[in-house]
């Protein structure tokens, strides 16, 4: 009986050890936790809440873009900051002072193609309260994102002024007159077995046929890995974060 007693002191204290170890390491965590740069804004659509995530500079102009990052399936529900693009940035990883991002929530279980609606109030929303147009609309996705991404530029042509697809599947039907006049980025992975990059390379390939304003970036790299290698890149943040040109407007004609 005493050995049983005294296995359970000696397990006791050897627990009570191992948690009083654990203090400084829990603390030290809890020290790095990340501070949430985003606002929270909410609309209704249909009687339903549409929830979205904003990040803008003191000062936005005319010239700010309007980068709207269109999270994977992972992220549907309450999850829109907890990867990608939105939490490079709050935990520092990422730097963008000069462009408004807008980061909407999917619900659980809806894909992009079939929140249109509710992406397009919510984008309508966010341009009214900081005086932007369509002019400085930029569409960024990953994963069923980047799939939302070419289906949406399809449907909505002339909308959005630059596209960045980051591992996204074609899915028909998406047209490539709608590419016109939207300068396309493709971010894809060799080694990615999630979303293999046939049909988007092969989607490129007729971009450019058309000689249409595409380039394709390629990484050796597996799907998940994508994201960070994308909004890592400097040339692909300048590209981002360009300030929209102003209009230019028809020089009056001389009279004779």
């Amino acid at each position: 009986m005493r050995t049983v007693k005294h296995f359970f002191r000696q397990t006791l204290l050897l627990c009570l050890i191992l948690c009083m170890a654990q203090l400084p390491l829990d603390a030290e965590a809890a020290s790095k936790t990340v501070k949430n740069k985003f606002t929270q804004g909410t609309i209704r659509v249909d009687k339903k809440k549409c929830v979205y995530w904003t990040l803008a500079p003191q000062k936005v102009t005319e010239q700010t873009p309007l980068i709207v990052f269109l999270h994977g399936s992972s992220e549907r529900g309450e999850r829109a900051l907890v990867s990608g693009l939105p939490a490079m940035i709050n935990a520092g990883d990422v730097q963008i002072s000069d462009a408004v991002v807008l980061v909407p929530q999917a619900p659980e279980g809806v894909h992009w193609v079939r929140y249109q609606k509710q992406l397009m109030a919510v984008i309508d929303e966010v341009e009214k309260d900081l005086g932007l147009t369509d002019r400085n609309l930029v569409l960024a996705g990953f994963s069923a994102g980047a799939t939302g991404v070419w289906r949406i530029v399809s449907e909505n042509p002339g909308k959005f002024s630059k596209a960045l697809c980051i591992s996204g599947r074609i899915w028909d039907p998406v047209e490539v007159k709608a590419f016109k006049n939207c300068d396309v980025k493709v971010v894809l992975g060799t080694l990615d077995e999630n979303i293999p990059p046939a049909s988007a390379k092969a989607f490129v390939k007729k971009l450019k046929k058309k000689k249409y304003s595409v380039e394709q970036i390629e990484y050796r790299a597996n799907h998940n890995e994508l994201q960070k290698l994308a909004f890592r890149n400097e040339h692909i943040l300048e590209w981002l974060c360009a300030p929209i040109e102003p209009e230019t407007t028809p020089s009056p004609t001389k009279s004779k």
